[in-house]
């Protein structure tokens, strides 16, 4: 409205996997925007103006080495300003001001947008403070729930249970096991998430062998795999593990 924009786009940053996510839009359907599908390598505005560090005048999205052709041709967007939100040095996201026909940025357009990208940036700061804020004050109040529930038992399976189903709350998954290590091997004592726990309590896995349970063990620290056929090839073949395409693995130490 401030600078009679056809659109005007807000997308988010995953700092992590360093790749934007569409999340509202004015002038063209929502749904359209939250549900595009950016493709591997893809450039997108809101990572070229992250990357800059500052506002990118696009005159001509058609042309233009800042973002794809066929992104622009989605949204018929022809002239565009990308304005990176940053707070505190954080990348938080954009927010991305297009006119359907070619147009000529003056001056004050540019100001004035950016003026008003600095309010959405604090903003954005501020509700992911509250956010985290909470998650910290949920995950604390979840870890002293299962203390008390595991130290209300003497029975280990039934303890094993209730961590995980404490987990679940905590850190959100598919499928989770216990496993404690005997005669030098990792065995499964605790299942959620397998259609026939039967068949997986019990399973065991060899310290040393080609597993990622070693590392953990090994390293006596958390193991992170984002896709586990590619670090693992045996994961496409174990019958009970075929399923799990990312992984982590967090040691129990207790007294050393």
């Amino acid at each position: 409205i401030l600078i009679g924009a056809d659109h005007c786009f807000l997308t988010l940053w995953d700092e992590a996997r360093e790749r934007a996510i569409p999340t509202a839009a004015y002038g063209v359907s929502n749904d359209l925007y939250r549900n595009m599908n950016i493709q591997p390598g893809e450039k997108t505005l809101t990572a070229s103006a992250l990357e800059a560090g500052h506002l990118l005048v696009v005159d001509d999205a058609l042309d233009s080495p800042f973002v794809s052709r066929r992104i622009t041709e989605l949204f018929l967007t022809r002239s565009i300003l990308a304005i990176p939100l940053i707070s505190n040095e954080k990348k938080l996201g954009a927010v991305l001001l297009g006119f359907v026909q070619p147009h000529r940025f003056t001056p004050e357009e540019i100001i004035v947008s950016e003026q008003a990208a600095n309010l959405v940036a604090l903003a954005l700061a501020k509700f992911q403070a509250v956010e985290q804020a909470q998650r910290r004050a949920e995950e604390t109040e979840t870890l002293r729930r299962a203390g008390v529930a595991i130290s209300e038992t003497l029975n280990l399976q039934e303890a094993t249970t209730r961590i995980l189903e404490q987990l679940a709350y905590v850190v959100p998954h598919d499928s989770a096991s216990v496993q404690l290590l005997r005669d030098g091997e990792l065995e499964i004592i605790g299942v959620e998430g397998w259609a026939d726990p039967a068949s997986i309590l019990g399973v065991r896995f060899p310290v040393p062998g080609n597993n990622p349970n070693t590392v953990v063990i090994q390293t006596r620290k958390p193991c992170v795999i984002h896709d586990t056929y590619e670090a693992f090839p045996e994961f496409r073949t174990i019958v009970h593990a075929s399923h799990i395409r990312s992984w982590l693995g967090v040691p129990l130490i207790v007294r050393n």
